[in-house]
């Protein structure tokens, strides 16, 4: 990703894969301690990765290594970059158990979702707690519809920056399209958002929002990484591969 890339790179990366698990070691010794404060070792591995994904792509954002990239917190405590507007640049991630996604940009604001499809969490309940009249909700009942539907709805109130303090019925969904369709627009409090679904492993969605049109987004595919880290030995190419 360029200085002059006006657009949105967004990347899964299997939390299990040697290479993913060496994210950590961009980590203070106080981070990585945070993390391994989780029981269960998916949890503590997938909390390591995730944040050692986030400061790899504050590091490509930069230009700078990653274990030197300086973050401070918003009033919402959402990581940021110190001394930069967030509609210069701005990066977000999510974690699954198994996955952990980044997304990437210059020029607008971003939030990434990803969640594992859990029949057993949707209830009649849950659907009416999160859901908004105007919503597709012909199926939503239905689990991998249910958490497609999710997906856009947390990218946007991540992108937001204030999460879940915002009642996700707020969001507005205007119909959704595929990973190779155009972007959906969705609204949240008379702001315009634009949310794009991911391309997932199995059994998982996601999906990512921006408070502007980009000038391109790119899926990058976690296999281009690994053999660009084979090929050059570094792993600072993540998110910087051209369409």
């Amino acid at each position: 990703m360029t200085p002059g890339d006006r657009g949105i790179r967004a990347l899964i990366v299997p939390n299990d894969d040697p290479l993913a698990s060496g994210f950590a070691s961009f980590l203070s010794k106080q981070q990585r301690a945070r993390c391994r404060r989780f029981d269960d070792p998916a949890d503590r591995r997938a909390a390591l990765v995730c944040k050692g994904l986030w400061r790899l792509g504050a590091g490509v954002l930069l230009g700078e290594n990653p274990a030197r990239v300086e973050l401070s917190r918003d009033r919402w405590n959402r990581p940021q970059l110190i001394g930069l507007a967030r509609d210069t640049v701005d990066l977000n991630v999510s974690r699954t158990r198994t996955h952990s996604g980044l997304v990437l940009s210059r020029g607008c604001r971003v939030g990434i979702d990803l969640e594992s499809v859990a029949p057993s969490l949707v209830t009649d309940e849950l659907v009416r707690a999160v859901m908004h009249e105007a919503d597709p909700l012909d199926d939503a009942s239905d689990a991998d519809v249910f958490f497609g539907l999710w997906t856009h709805k947390e990218a946007v109130l991540k992108a937001d920056g204030r999460g879940l303090e915002v009642d996700p019925r707020q969001v507005h969904l205007n119909g959704l399209g595929s990973p190779q369709s155009d972007w959906s627009l969705c609204g949240c409090h008379g702001q315009a958002w634009n949310t794009r679904p991911l391309e997932c492993p199995p059994s998982i969605k996601g999906a990512i929002a921006s408070n502007h049109l980009p000038a391109s987004c790119v899926q990058v595919a976690w296999e281009s990484i690994v053999a660009a880290v084979i090929e050059r030995g570094s792993c600072a190419h993540v998110a910087s591969s051209n369409p």
